[in-house]
């Protein structure tokens, strides 16, 4: 038997390997580690290892990438292997780490976590950023001997003799240190630790990282022809502790919205996602999501224009997170007077999308733009009956007049050609007629504020589409 594995992990780390239990037949039956995606080459750690003991010193391999190859005879069976594998820590009692811009280091003793460290340390980190930025320190892991094996921290290139610049000073026992992390208010920080001559510890492992990648939250707004948003929790994988984010949304189109999470893991009662409605983050009364742990919060439907999410984690789990998707309900009631937001957009789909249209329907629509702004009309989807008997016009302005038409007669599967146009005016009509046979799926257009001057300024729309000289269809509104 052979089998073969390939492990990665985030560029610049080093892979640490521990074994926990190793019984193999010695000689015919034995593991081979190596660095890089080539199985077979750059072996590690002396070559094969084989029969029934095993280090508990981790194999460090230099590389961000190594493989694992084992080999089994056809006689005799063993138990086996088992091992843990993971980003190793930067190992050493002390040392000079420079941090690079968007990256981080994590620190721990040398045999950490298999074994403790060792007796009568004096042990001092000191980290450099770049200029300009700033560090973050935080503690992950830490058991030290109570009292007499302390652990500090602070900001600067080295330990104050007056303590000005600890924010951690002589920590101990078992548990993060209070606090657990902080931030620097430059682009230095130290650790120290000192261990007295008996009793020793699992120790502690640190991560110090550019401040940068913490960062999280903004503005949130769309483009053009924007129908949805989607925010993720920040960190890729899993995200970071401490973290204290705010979103700001712009909603870019009008209507009614969903809001859902599509997926959503934090830890229970501690790292919390809260969503409010308006702009004033302050506002309790604003709040209409307050949601942790593993099920995904109710789907909200909501008519605001601007929301705020807050995402808070303390110094626990660190988890895979949600997602939260905003997105515009297409308005599909047959006829209406519409407005577009300014610079943003609505979306209207034929009667009873995303499933088939009625038979027998005239429907009447009028869409108006920004004062003075032209209407940028985007065809997303449509599928009506061929041959001129499902069919949809639409023209420039508020009158249904034959010089003003942009899409004549378009029916069948497929948009029309080239499925985008620019209105010359503020506003647009635009008409669906079905007949008395088949039916399908139907349309989706967006009208979106294109930002550009309009050609023709004309009389300002009074809020109806003119059918004929007689005849006035008045609009609804969702």
């Amino acid at each position: 038997m052979q089998c073969d594995w390939i492990i990665r992990i985030v560029p610049g780390r080093c892979i640490g390997i521990s074994f926990r239990d190793f019984e193999l037949e010695t000689n015919q039956d034995y593991v081979e580690i190596g660095s890089g995606s080539n199985v077979g080459t750059d072996l590690v750690n002396g070559g094969k290892l084989t029969g029934h003991s095993f280090h508990h010193k981790a194999i460090v391999i230099e590389n961000n990438v190594a493989w694992i190859r084992f080999t089994s005879d056809l006689a005799n069976a063993r138990r086996g292997f088992s091992a843990i594998v993971r980003g190793q820590p930067h190992n050493g009692c002390g040392g000079t780490i420079n941090i690079s811009n968007d990256g981080y280091i994590v620190v721990a003793f040398p045999l950490f976590p298999d074994l403790g460290y060792w007796v009568n340390l004096n042990c001092i980190w000191k980290f450099t950023g770049s200029e300009g930025r700033t560090l973050s320190v935080i503690f992950k892991d830490f058991a030290t001997e109570e009292t007499y094996d302390t652990v500090s921290a602070g900001y600067g290139s080295s330990p104050a003799r007056d303590g000005s610049n600890y924010v951690i000073n002589s920590a101990s026992g078992s548990g993060l240190p209070e606090p657990a992390g902080f931030d620097t208010p430059s682009n230095e920080a130290w650790i120290y630790f000192r261990s007295d001559s008996f009793i020793t510890n699992r120790g502690f492992k640190v991560e110090v990282s550019d401040t940068s990648i913490r960062h999280c939250g903004g503005e949130v707004v769309g483009g053009f022809f924007t129908t949805k948003l989607v925010i993720d929790s920040p960190g890729g994988s899993t995200y970071r502790k401490f973290l204290d984010c705010l979103w700001e949304i712009e909603i870019p189109f009008g209507g009614q919205i969903r809001l859902f999470f599509p997926q959503f893991l934090t830890e229970q009662y501690r790292d919390i996602v809260i969503v409010g409605n308006g702009t004033d983050t302050e506002d309790n009364e604003s709040i209409f999501i307050t949601h942790s742990g593993r099920k995904k919060p109710k789907e909200v439907l909501t008519y605001a224009q601007n929301l705020w999410v807050r995402f808070m984690t303390d110094s626990d789990y660190e988890l895979s997170g949600w997602t939260m998707v905003v997105e515009a309900i297409p308005y599909t009631n047959c006829s209406g007077h519409l407005s577009i937001p300014p610079e943003g957009s609505i979306t209207i789909g034929s009667p009873n999308f995303p499933n088939n249209y009625n038979n027998g329907e005239t429907c009447y629509y009028h869409i108006i733009g920004a004062p003075g702004k032209r209407i940028l009309v985007n065809f997303l989807e449509f599928n009506t009956e061929r041959d001129f008997q499902d069919v949809m016009n639409i023209g420039d302005g508020c009158f249904l007049e034959s010089g003003d038409i942009i899409v004549r007669n378009h029916s069948g599967h497929g948009l029309p050609d080239p499925g985008r146009y620019f209105s010359r005016k503020n506003a647009v009509w635009m008409t669906f007629q079905t007949s008395e046979f088949s039916d399908d799926k139907g349309w989706l257009i967006n009208f979106a504020d294109a930002g550009t001057p309009v050609y023709d300024v004309g009389a300002p729309c009074e809020g109806f589409v003119r059918v004929a000289e007689e005849r006035v269809i008045e609009g609804s509104v969702p």
